[in-house]
Parts: structure tokens; C-alpha cells; sequence
């Protein structure tokens, strides 16, 4: 089921958001912006995952990123719970400049840079990114937009 109702030609595409408030479990404070990857663990009472942590190289199958990512709301302590948009439209922090409608991964850092290396595509940007700069994308860490790069 697709969670892009449309609504027509004369109005585009209305996204809905899907934001999940979890725990940081990085050790230390996670900025506003920056992608995250939904920790594996589970809450022992509940069964769900419940944590988030940056994007780990080591989260791989033939290497290509795996898992479920989402973009920090604001700023979260470690330790603390925070809004994470798992689907939607959002402004995330860009690693790179790329031109407007690029197809973006996830690095190490939690910047979204231009996918130039196979990788999970999780969004599209809909301003021109920069390095270090928050800028709206259309983004989906449950299932991507597909494997991007060469």
C-alpha cells in the first residue's frame, strides 16, 4: 500500500509523514537533520525497536546499506527521545553539493550525500543540496527509492 495519496494534476502529490519518537543510542548528542538508522534492538516489553544510532558502514548485505533510517527532528542528547521522520517530506543535512532531484544516501555521518556508490537511495532532494546545510527532501528510510550508483 502506498503512503503517497494523490490528489490530483492540478495538486501534485501530498506525502504524509511518518515520525517514530525513539532513544538516542550513540553515545553522544545527534543534531537536527542528520540521518539515522533505527537500532536493531528491541524494547523487551513492547518487541519494537527503540533506539537510534548513525548510519554504520557495517550495516550491509553486498555492500548495500541495510535497515530502516529516518531523519532527527531536532536535536537529541544521548539518552534522551527524540522525533525521527521515517517517511516524508523533511529538512535533512546535505554532505555534498548535488543538483535538484538527486537521488542521496546515507554516509557514516548522517549527512545525505549524492549516491555515486551502490547504495540505498533513501531521498530526493528538492533543493540544491550543500555541505553542512539543512534542505527539504522527499525521504524514505522504510523501503528507499531503490539501489542508486554504479
Amino acid at each position: 500500500m502506498s503512503r503517497i495519496p494523490i490528489n490530483g494534476p492540478d495538486h501534485g502529490f501530498d506525502m504524509s509523514n511518518f515520525d517514530v519518537r525513539l532513544e538516542n543510542a550513540e553515545g553522544s548528542e545527534v543534531a537536527a537533520g542528520l540521518v539515522v538508522a533505527i537500532n536493531k534492538s528491541v524494547d523487551s516489553t513492547t518487541g519494537l525497536p527503540d533506539k537510534f544510532v548513525l548510519p554504520n558502514a557495517g550495516d550491509e548485505i553486498d555492500g548495500v546499506q541495510v535497515g530502516i533510517m529516518g531523519v532527527l527532528l531536532s536535536t537529541t542528547a544521548n539518552g534522551a527521545k527524540g522525533m525521527v521522520r521515517i517517511q516524508g517530506i523533511v529538512d535533512a543535512m546535505g554532505g555534498d553539493t548535488a543538483a535538484l532531484g538527486s537521488g542521496l544516501q546515507a554516509g557514516t555521518d548522517g549527512e545525505l550525500v549524492e549516491a555515486t556508490t551502490v547504495e540505498k537511495c533513501v531521498a530526493f532532494n528538492l533543493e540544491t543540496n550543500a555541505d553542512g546545510v539543512r534542505k527539504k527532501v522527499i525521504f524514505d528510510g522504510l523501503s528507499g527509492f531503490g539501489v542508486s550508483g554504479t
